[in-house]
Protein backbone atom coordinates (compact mmCIF):
# COMPACT_ATOMS: atom_id res chain seq x y z
CA UNK A 1 0.00 0.00 0.00
CA UNK A 2 2.97 2.31 0.56
CA UNK A 3 4.70 1.73 -2.79
CA UNK A 4 1.86 3.08 -5.02
CA UNK A 5 1.88 6.31 -2.99
CA UNK A 6 5.61 6.65 -3.44
CA UNK A 7 5.36 5.86 -7.15
CA UNK A 8 2.63 8.46 -7.70
CA UNK A 9 4.59 11.06 -5.81
CA UNK A 10 7.81 10.28 -7.68
CA UNK A 11 6.01 10.49 -11.03
CA UNK A 12 3.94 13.61 -10.36
CA UNK A 13 4.50 15.05 -6.90
CA UNK A 14 8.19 15.73 -7.26
CA UNK A 15 7.54 17.89 -10.32
CA UNK A 16 5.12 20.00 -8.30
CA UNK A 17 7.48 20.33 -5.35
CA UNK A 18 10.26 22.03 -7.27
CA UNK A 19 11.43 22.50 -10.82
CA UNK A 20 14.07 20.22 -12.32
CA UNK A 21 17.60 21.42 -11.75
CA UNK A 22 20.87 19.85 -12.59
CA UNK A 23 22.20 20.62 -9.13
CA UNK A 24 19.93 20.26 -6.11
CA UNK A 25 20.07 22.70 -3.24
CA UNK A 26 19.90 21.74 0.42
CA UNK A 27 16.27 22.89 0.40
CA UNK A 28 15.48 20.55 -2.52
CA UNK A 29 16.79 17.57 -0.53
CA UNK A 30 14.85 18.67 2.53
CA UNK A 31 11.63 18.87 0.46
CA UNK A 32 12.13 15.42 -1.04
CA UNK A 33 12.95 13.79 2.28
CA UNK A 34 10.09 15.52 4.11
CA UNK A 35 7.62 14.44 1.40
CA UNK A 36 8.85 10.87 1.73
CA UNK A 37 8.31 11.02 5.50
CA UNK A 38 4.79 12.39 5.01
CA UNK A 39 3.88 9.58 2.60
CA UNK A 40 5.13 7.00 5.08
CA UNK A 41 3.16 8.60 7.92
CA UNK A 42 -0.08 8.77 5.87
CA UNK A 43 0.03 4.99 5.67
CA UNK A 44 0.43 4.71 9.44
CA UNK A 45 3.91 3.27 9.05
CA UNK A 46 6.57 4.00 11.63
CA UNK A 47 9.92 4.90 10.15
CA UNK A 48 13.21 4.38 11.98
CA UNK A 49 16.30 6.02 10.53
CA UNK A 50 19.69 4.81 11.73
CA UNK A 51 22.82 6.83 11.00
CA UNK A 52 26.17 5.49 12.16
CA UNK A 53 29.14 7.81 12.77
CA UNK A 54 26.94 10.89 12.56
CA UNK A 55 29.95 13.14 13.19
CA UNK A 56 31.39 12.18 9.78
CA UNK A 57 28.46 13.55 7.76
CA UNK A 58 29.31 16.46 5.50
CA UNK A 59 28.05 19.85 6.68
CA UNK A 60 25.27 20.09 4.04
CA UNK A 61 23.82 16.70 5.08
CA UNK A 62 24.13 17.60 8.75
CA UNK A 63 22.32 20.90 8.16
CA UNK A 64 19.58 19.12 6.21
CA UNK A 65 19.08 16.53 8.96
CA UNK A 66 18.91 19.13 11.71
CA UNK A 67 16.34 21.10 9.70
CA UNK A 68 14.20 17.93 9.49
CA UNK A 69 14.04 17.71 13.27
CA UNK A 70 11.49 20.54 13.14
CA UNK A 71 8.79 18.32 11.67
CA UNK A 72 10.02 15.01 13.08
CA UNK A 73 7.87 15.43 16.19
CA UNK A 74 4.71 15.35 14.07
CA UNK A 75 5.55 12.09 12.31
CA UNK A 76 5.86 8.45 13.40
CA UNK A 77 9.61 8.76 13.06
CA UNK A 78 12.49 7.64 15.24
CA UNK A 79 16.05 8.79 14.67
CA UNK A 80 18.88 6.63 15.97
CA UNK A 81 22.36 7.99 15.47
CA UNK A 82 25.75 7.07 16.80
CA UNK A 83 28.38 9.72 17.11
CA UNK A 84 31.39 10.85 19.02
CA UNK A 85 29.97 14.05 20.47
CA UNK A 86 33.47 15.50 20.96
CA UNK A 87 34.14 15.17 17.20
CA UNK A 88 31.12 17.33 16.27
CA UNK A 89 31.69 20.95 15.34
CA UNK A 90 30.61 23.56 17.88
CA UNK A 91 27.51 24.45 15.83
CA UNK A 92 26.53 20.77 15.50
CA UNK A 93 27.04 20.29 19.25
CA UNK A 94 24.73 23.28 19.76
CA UNK A 95 22.13 21.70 17.43
CA UNK A 96 22.30 18.47 19.43
CA UNK A 97 21.83 20.42 22.68
CA UNK A 98 18.87 22.27 21.17
CA UNK A 99 17.35 19.01 19.93
CA UNK A 100 17.78 17.56 23.42
CA UNK A 101 15.90 20.51 24.93
CA UNK A 102 13.07 20.03 22.39
CA UNK A 103 12.85 16.35 23.25
CA UNK A 104 13.68 15.07 19.76
CA UNK A 105 17.23 14.01 20.57
CA UNK A 106 18.11 11.79 23.51
CA UNK A 107 21.75 11.28 24.35
CA UNK A 108 23.03 8.04 25.75
CA UNK A 109 26.62 7.92 26.88
CA UNK A 110 28.35 4.60 26.38
CA UNK A 111 31.24 4.08 28.74
CA UNK A 112 34.49 2.58 27.43
CA UNK A 113 34.87 -1.18 27.73
CA UNK A 114 36.85 -2.41 30.72
CA UNK A 115 40.36 -3.71 30.20
CA UNK A 116 39.25 -7.19 31.32
CA UNK A 117 36.44 -7.22 28.77
CA UNK A 118 38.86 -5.96 26.11
CA UNK A 119 41.18 -8.88 26.91
CA UNK A 120 38.30 -11.33 26.66
CA UNK A 121 37.28 -9.79 23.34
CA UNK A 122 40.81 -10.13 21.97
CA UNK A 123 41.00 -13.78 23.04
CA UNK A 124 37.66 -14.43 21.31
CA UNK A 125 38.82 -12.65 18.16
CA UNK A 126 41.94 -14.79 18.04
CA UNK A 127 40.17 -18.04 19.02
CA UNK A 128 41.93 -18.17 22.40
CA UNK A 129 45.30 -18.53 20.67
CA UNK A 130 46.94 -15.42 22.12
CA UNK A 131 49.74 -16.75 24.31
CA UNK A 132 51.03 -13.36 25.41
CA UNK A 133 47.81 -11.38 25.81
CA UNK A 134 49.21 -8.67 28.15
CA UNK A 135 51.84 -7.54 25.62
CA UNK A 136 49.11 -6.91 23.03
CA UNK A 137 46.33 -5.83 25.37
CA UNK A 138 48.14 -3.08 27.23
CA UNK A 139 49.16 -0.92 24.24
CA UNK A 140 45.87 -1.56 22.39
CA UNK A 141 43.79 -0.62 25.41
CA UNK A 142 45.88 2.49 26.06
CA UNK A 143 45.66 3.60 22.43
CA UNK A 144 41.92 2.98 22.03
CA UNK A 145 40.85 3.99 25.56
CA UNK A 146 38.35 1.11 25.57
CA UNK A 147 36.59 2.13 22.36
CA UNK A 148 35.60 -1.03 20.41
CA UNK A 149 35.35 0.85 17.11
CA UNK A 150 38.90 2.12 17.49
CA UNK A 151 40.03 -1.39 18.45
CA UNK A 152 38.57 -2.73 15.22
CA UNK A 153 40.30 -0.02 13.18
CA UNK A 154 43.62 -0.54 14.94
CA UNK A 155 43.53 -4.34 14.57
CA UNK A 156 42.62 -4.01 10.90
CA UNK A 157 45.52 -1.63 10.36
CA UNK A 158 47.92 -4.00 12.16
CA UNK A 159 46.68 -6.92 10.03
CA UNK A 160 46.81 -4.92 6.79
CA UNK A 161 50.41 -3.87 7.49
CA UNK A 162 51.44 -7.40 8.50
CA UNK A 163 52.41 -6.35 12.02
CA UNK A 164 50.23 -9.14 13.34
CA UNK A 165 48.91 -12.14 11.50
CA UNK A 166 46.33 -14.76 12.21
Amino acid sequence: ELIPGLNAWLEEGVKESFSYKEVWSDEDYRIVISEFFKIVSRHKKHLTIFIDNFQHLDSASMKCLFSMLEFSEQLPLTWIVTCNYDDLSESDQQNVKEGSKQGVIYRLHLAPLSEAFFGSLLQDLFSNKLHDLPSLLSPLYTATQGNPSQLKQMLQSLLDNNYIFY
